[in-house]
């Protein structure tokens, strides 16, 4: 019997990862659940209704109080936006 060596990186006494083997460390990131994905398009559907209805309520407000509070939420929804998306302005030129 032929006694192996660890490669560089591999601790003596662990079992070598193969791209094969169930344990291995290598997963691949580009494939995405049919479920997972379903989940994403629902949530994100949601969102925009949510925004939808929030910048709706916040045109209809009357008092200055009212829109910062609903604007606040708007952002909580989608922090990743600017005052001006969330109010439906554009971006750009």
């Amino acid at each position: 019997m032929v006694e192996r060596t660890p490669d560089k990186g591999e601790v003596e006494g662990s079992i070598p990862s193969t791209p094969n083997s169930k344990d291995s460390k290598v997963k691949n990131m580009s494939k995405i659940s049919p479920k997972r994905r379903q989940f994403e398009i629902r949530k994100k559907r949601k969102r925009k209704q949510k925004i939808k209805k929030l910048r709706e309520k916040y045109f209809k407000a009357k008092d200055e109080k009212e829109r910062m509070k609903i604007l606040e939420k708007m952002k909580k929804i989608c922090p990743h936006l600017s005052e001006k998306e969330l109010l439906g302005e554009k971006k750009g030129p």
